[in-house]
């Protein structure tokens, strides 16, 4: 029997993104199955990114179709298309995407997420990245590549998505903060989560379900 992942995971259907008439993606199919944690592996410059931004609605390719959790997010328009992806997708960015000049505890908040009201909630997100709690006044551009790319990760984990996007979400951690958000990301899909990760990290490599190389 076929498994039907339309209804949960990804989807990617022919897709194609160009520049200047280059392709640069082409013709690319694939599903991610619901509760599995996939690695997307390629050299550099093969457009892991520009896919993971395809999917996640920052980019729109060329041609082919994206299902996310079975919508189509390229029909997807509007406040309709912004509430499907605050309440559906999570996005860590390569260079971590948090705001330089908030504090931490701002950038956590973006979505609506508030620390007075779900403390219990922010201990565990911080908890899981190894985030001291005196970080959360701090201006984030006072941050190191790491801390950064751990304050993203905990600002996605008190989002709750359905569906994670990661681009190269463990390229400045060490080891011990690997190991960490690999423990996130096993708990995610645990839970049914689904995980989509750009990466040149063998670590995480080693740790995911699937390969896809492109």
């Amino acid at each position: 029997m076929i498994k039907v992942y339309e209804n949960l995971g990804i989807k990617c259907a022919g897709v194609v993104f160009s520049y200047d008439e280059t392709p640069l993606i082409n013709e690319l199919s694939f599903a991610v199955e619901p509760g599995s944690f996939t690695a997307l592996w390629g050299e550099s410059g093969v457009g892991k990114s520009t896919l993971l931004q395809c999917i996640g609605s920052l980019l729109t390719p060329t041609a082919g179709e994206i299902f996310v959790c079975g919508e189509n997010v390229l029909q997807l328009k509007g406040k309709r298309k912004r509430a499907f992806l605050r309440d559906t997708v999570g996005f860590v960015f390569q260079n971590s995407g948090i705001v330089a000049s908030w504090t931490v505890q701002k950038n956590l908040e973006v979505g609506g997420f508030s620390i007075r009201q779900e403390p219990v909630r922010l201990q565990k997100a911080l908890d899981d990245f190894g985030i001291d709690r005196q970080m959360l006044k701090c201006a984030a551009h006072r941050l190191s590549g790491g801390q950064q790319q751990r304050v993203a990760l905990a600002r996605v984990a008190l989002q709750q998505p359905k569906v994670l996007l990661l681009d190269e979400p463990t390229s400045a951690l060490d080891d011990l903060n690997t190991a960490r958000v690999i423990a996130f990301i096993q708990e995610f899909c645990d839970a049914g989560g689904t995980v989509l990760s750009a990466t040149h990290d063998a670590r995480l490599l080693a740790a995911s379900d699937y390969q896809i190389t492109i």
